[in-house]
């Protein structure tokens, strides 16, 4: 005897549906916080390295600094999100907003691929009107 039919016969169904609701919620709560602790960890290297790149202010180092990072990172970490081109955006990020306690209330309505497409220039727009926080929910649901 196969294990649903078991369950239908036994009229378990709700309890079965109540099951499914509390993996499924406990799942997107995961996914939620896993994406809020990816967009700081990016926010904090992006900051770092603003910051080193900022106390030599020559462009040229700049970039060197950024593709030693990339390489070092994708060798210990893999190569997925670690190229320079997302390093740049890391440190963009950091630049944009670069007091963390701006960022951290807005991880929870940020996805790391909301700063990565073209919705970011809406962040942008949100910061210059000064409304962060109060206009991201409406801009950004994941």
């Amino acid at each position: 005897m196969s294990d649903s039919i078991t369950i239908q016969n036994s009229n378990i169904m709700p309890l079965f549906d109540d099951l499914r609701q509390i993996i499924n919620q406990t799942r997107n709560r995961v996914a939620v916080n896993v994406n809020a602790e990816l967009t700081l960890m990016y926010w904090h290297i992006g900051e770092r390295i603003n910051r080193e790149v900022l106390g030599n202010e020559r462009a040229e180092y700049g970039k060197q600094i950024v593709s030693a990072v990339s390489t070092q990172l994708q060798s210990e970490f893999g190569k997925k999100g670690f190229e320079p081109r997302s390093i740049w955006r890391m440190m963009q990020f950091a630049s944009m907003f670069p007091d963390i306690k701006i960022v951290t209330p807005l991880v929870t309505h940020l996805s790391w691929s909301t700063t990565r497409d073209s919705s970011f220039m809406w962040l942008k727009y949100i910061k210059i009107q000064g409304q962060i926080v109060s206009a991201l929910p409406t801009f950004f649901v994941k």
